[in-house]
């Protein structure tokens, strides 16, 4: 009696007994289907990440044979391969290839996008013979699931998985067998951050006294991931950070950096899209990531190409992880501390409109009568009848005062157009009840691309011409809109989403679109402040953390 079994993409799994002949056949037969990925199971930020790194091109990695005894090609996180398998003997392509997690990815659950959707895809541990399927899910993406997640075509990549908690040192990807010899594969961390190529430049750029110095960086060789005392770094000085080779030839390191002062720190890095993870020595999971971008092109910065900021506590020691990339052995890096943020609004110039809910704001029995600006240009808003007052409520938003619409409450003000403009509003939706409507309208603006900004559902943000993704309005928000020229994008905490802007903009009206009696909003706003011009990446940050700071919102 000989067994058998069937393995087709880690989707389905046929195992069972065949009798020799004159022998009754015994045995069973057992199924196992792999689920399919619910439709929000992939953040549109890694959509995001594996999208852009298509469009830029792929390696090509010619496969090894699953039967030939060969660990097959390394494949590594954040790069777009073009995998060329190999012809079985009935004429189909297989292949195998080996992915090594790194220290800085070790345990953590990975999306793997590829261009063919129902290619045959497996996963399994190498250091194990038994080891269990490790995907967990598969799905097709189809053009409007694509759309929705990031706001455009993505014609490269066509099908997402998802996988267990990868925690072994390494493992085998099988492919085929397939009709097609070539397959495009993308696979990263599912919540790492990855840079991604932003015109939003949230994390801001080194300064130029950071950057001048990164000519001359100071060397260090780092420590094997499993050391325990790995090489102390100090904030405000640039080093170039020679990587240590592993067992199988695996370029990473450790380090230790013990911050002076609790607050935001910069982590600066020479090398894009390099895999890094910071964590509190003891503890397993990685420090939150306010943003990760690369440097704006514009910052005249040569020696740093990303940059990434977290929030890091006095005395504490964390150990700052890195897995090289390819052939990249050493990493040009830096730590900077950022300036406490501004006790009042830090940027002036070109300032429009500024309500805030904890001053200005005039009430009878409760009700808005008036929520005066408090910039200089007096656009103070006002109901325009009595049935459409917000109420005041004394606790809302970070303990602090705030307006709270109904969905038919609305509060007009003097006409505001500008060429170019960047808006902040901090906002929490209460989506139980939308109407009719499947939009919230906050802002109403005008412009020949949409007559109102505001929510999409309970996790994104909206305008006539399009969505993206913002994460729950159901909790506090700080959202940033910015139109520079013809473009436009929106903000929240590194997050962005690109539009096509033309003409001016035109505000009137808080709490509901211009060219419809719905779409209103219905939730509680805080704070909301218009400049009549399109801030700088630094300025933008620099409002950004005064309005994160003042209402407590974890930027994550």
């Amino acid at each position: 009696m000989a067994r058998y079994s069937l393995v087709i993409g880690g989707a389905l799994v046929l195992s069972g007994c065949s009798a020799a002949p004159g022998e009754e056949a015994t045995g069973e037969v057992q199924l196992a289907l792999v689920s399919e990925c619910n439709a929000d199971s992939f953040p549109s930020r890694s959509v995001a990440s594996a999208c852009t790194a298509a469009a830029r091109g792929s390696i090509a990695v010619d496969a090894a044979a699953p039967t030939s005894g060969s660990a097959g090609p390394r494949l590594l996180p954040g790069q777009t391969y073009g995998l060329r398998l190999v012809e079985s003997p009935t004429g189909s392509f297989v292949g195998r290839f080996r992915y090594r997690v790194g220290g800085a990815n070790r345990g953590q659950r990975h999306a793997v996008y590829v261009g063919t959707p129902s290619v045959p895809l497996s996963i399994h541990s190498s250091q194990s013979l038994a080891g269990a399927e490790a995907v967990e899910c598969r799905r097709y993406l189809s053009d409007a699931t694509k759309n929705a997640l990031v706001g455009g075509a993505c014609a490269d990549l066509n099908a997402g998985l998802l996988t267990a908690p990868l925690t072994d040192d390494s493992y085998d990807i099988d492919i085929g067998p397939t009709p097609s010899r070539w397959v495009r594969f993308y696979i990263e961390p599912e919540d790492r951050s990855v840079p991604t190529q932003s015109t939003s430049g949230f994390c801001g750029a080194p300064s130029t006294e950071l950057c001048e110095a990164g000519a001359t960086p100071s060397p260090v060789t780092a420590a094997s991931p499993a050391s325990l005392q790995p090489p102390s770094i100090q904030a405000e000085t640039v080093y170039g950070v020679r990587l240590v080779k592993t067992w199988d030839d695996h370029l990473e390191g450790a380090l230790v950096f013990v911050p002076p002062s609790t607050g935001d720190y910069a982590l600066s890095l020479g090398t894009p899209y390099f895999p890094v993870r910071i964590r509190e020595e003891g503890k397993a999971e990685p420090v939150g990531t306010h943003c990760a971008a690369l440097v704006p092109d514009g910052a005249d910065c040569g020696a740093f190409k990303s940059r990434r900021l977290v929030q890091l506590t006095a005395g504490t020691r964390y150990r700052v992880e890195l897995s090289g990339t390819g052939d990249v052995s050493w990493v040009r890096l830096a730590f900077s501390r950022l300036a406490p943020p501004a006790a009042t609004l830090p940027v002036t110039a070109g300032l429009s409109l500024w309500l805030r809910s904890d001053q200005g704001v005039e009430v009878t029995n409760g009700h808005v009568d008036a929520w005066r600006d408090s910039s200089d240009a007096h656009r103070d808003a006002v109901p325009p009848t009595m049935e459409a007052k917000p109420r005041l409520i004394d606790r809302g938003i970070a303990e602090r005062p705030t307006l709270r619409f109904d969905g038919d409450d609305m509060l007009s003000f003097m006409q505001l157009q500008a060429d170019e403009f960047t808006v902040f509003w901090v906002a929490k939706s209460d989506w139980a009840d939308a109407g009719d409507y499947d939009t919230q309208s906050v802002l109403g603006a005008s412009t020949p691309d949409t007559s109102g900004f505001g929510y999409a559902g309970t996790d994104r943000f909206d305008q006539l011409a399009g969505s993206s993704y913002v994460g729950s309005v159901l909790v506090p928000r700080l959202i940033t809109i910015t139109k520079s020229g013809d473009q436009g994008w929106v903000e929240q905490a590194g997050s962005n989403g690109t539009f096509d802007f033309t003409g001016p903009g035109t505000f009137t009206q808080v709490g509901r679109q211009q060219q419809f009696v719905g779409s209103s909003f219905r939730g509680d706003l805080s704070e909301i402040v218009i400049y009549g011009r399109a801030l700088s990446p630094s300025e933008r940050l620099a409002v950004n953390r005064y309005l994160l700071e003042r209402y407590a919102i974890t930027a994550n």
